[in-house]
């Protein structure tokens, strides 16, 4: 699609509307497309000369058609418009995530959306925890970019019921839990549902997958959860799933043995 095209549909969102009454009505006369828009008469026959200079409709005796380019445009237009209103409303998630952490456009969509406020600076964890800890699954698979108590919380509560966990971790973050859990972390490993991989690189966002839900989480330069989008869409947690094993494949296993007192990572 044009600019010019787009700049004339955007001008006036009546153009669209036309066109999309006149999809779903088939031909149709200025009156019906007043009564379906509720505009004026003369907003409707403004609106059908220029779509009708386009060849966008075209006139007959039965009344106006959208022709097989209006309808294309039509709906160019609105995923179009449709992919713009998405961005705009996952903007706080897309400001603090790399492109590798975005889900095709269509299926962020299916989200929903928690953000860091002023007055409630937690919630996208909170959040997290709640609908984490809900989920009706055996097995969880996250990646952790920081190190979150209330993020371990979360996780330890799923452990103790259980639950098979699969976890990546950057090094450095690694490196920080080993340090502040000590023994703790050595406990964790030598469950047999946990299992640790290490990265090499920071993927610069957090994701979580279990059975029936997925979580995308973006941070702020405090490394704090500042925008979290999930959702139970089959399209999402399959993205998520994706994104999880490209990123496994890449990390080192964590041995449950051990690691000698200086070393810091043992791994395979």
């Amino acid at each position: 699609m044009t600019d010019d095209a787009l700049s004339f549909l955007a001008d006036s969102p009546v153009r669209s509307r036309v066109l999309g009454a006149l999809q779903s009505l088939g031909p149709a006369r200025p009156s019906e497309l007043r009564d379906e828009l509720e505009v004026s008469r003369a907003t409707v026959h403004r609106n059908l000369a220029a779509l009708g200079d386009r060849g966008w409709v075209r006139q007959d005796d039965d009344g106006y058609h959208a022709t097989t380019a209006g309808l294309l445009v039509h709906e160019r237009f609105e995923e179009f418009r449709d992919d713009i209103e998405t961005v705009d409303r996952f903007e706080r998630l897309l400001e603090a995530i790399p492109a590798a952490g975005v889900p095709p456009i269509e299926v962020l969509a299916t989200a929903d959306l928690v953000t860091a406020a002023r007055d409630q600076p937690h919630a996208p964890v909170m959040r997290y925890v709640e609908e984490l800890t809900a989920s009706d699954t055996d097995l969880v698979r996250g990646v952790s970019p920081v190190r979150s108590e209330m993020f371990d919380f979360g996780h330890e509560q799923l452990l103790d019921a259980g639950v098979e966990t699969e976890l990546l971790l950057p090094v450095d973050v690694l490196e920080t839990e080993r340090g502040d859990a000590g023994e703790g972390l050595d406990q964790t490993l030598a469950l047999d549902e946990f299992t640790l991989y290490v990265l090499e690189d920071d993927p610069g966002y957090g994701l979580t997958v279990t059975a029936d839900t997925a979580f995308v989480g973006g941070y702020g330069p405090d490394n704090q959860l500042v925008a979290l989008a999930y959702s139970k869409h089959d399209a999402f947690v399959d993205w998520a799933s994706d994104a999880f094993d490209s990123l496994r494949s890449t990390a080192s296993y964590v041995s449950k043995e051990r690691a000698e007192a200086d070393d810091s990572v043992q791994l395979e």
